[in-house]
C-alpha cells in the first residue's frame, strides 16, 4: 500500500512559467529530478520539502495527475498561507478554484 500525504484545500493561483521553472530546476540540480512531462499540471505549494512528489490535483470536478515542480521562495514564506493559496499551477482556467492536492 502506497502512503498518501493530502495537503489542505486552497485557492490556485495561475503561474504559466513553471515549465520553464522546472526545466531550469533540473538542468542546474537545484533539488528536482526525474521527468514532469506527461503530467496534467504542474504545482508550487508552500513547502519546499514536496519537490519532485507526485500525485493528483482535484479541482473544478476533474482529478489531474500532478508533479510538484517548485515551491514558495524563502523570501516569500509565509505569503501563500496568507492569501489562503494551495498551490501555483501551469493551468490558467484554474485560476481562484479551490482546489485539493494529494501526494504521494
Amino acid at each position: 500500500m502506497t502512503a498518501c500525504l493530502t495537503i489542505h484545500s486552497g485557492a490556485i493561483a495561475y503561474t504559466p512559467i513553471l515549465e520553464q521553472v522546472a526545466e531550469r530546476r533540473i538542468t542546474n540540480g537545484w533539488g528536482l529530478t526525474g521527468d514532469w512531462h506527461g503530467y496534467d499540471i504542474l504545482v508550487a505549494p508552500a513547502d519546499c520539502g514536496l519537490l519532485g512528489r507526485s500525485g493528483w490535483l482535484i479541482a473544478d470536478g476533474r482529478v489531474m495527475s500532478a508533479k510538484v515542480v517548485d515551491c514558495e521562495a524563502d523570501i516569500h514564506a509565509g505569503q501563500m498561507a496568507e492569501r489562503g493559496l494551495l498551490a501555483d499551477a501551469n493551468i490558467e482556467s484554474l485560476e481562484h478554484l479551490k482546489g485539493w492536492l494529494v501526494l504521494r
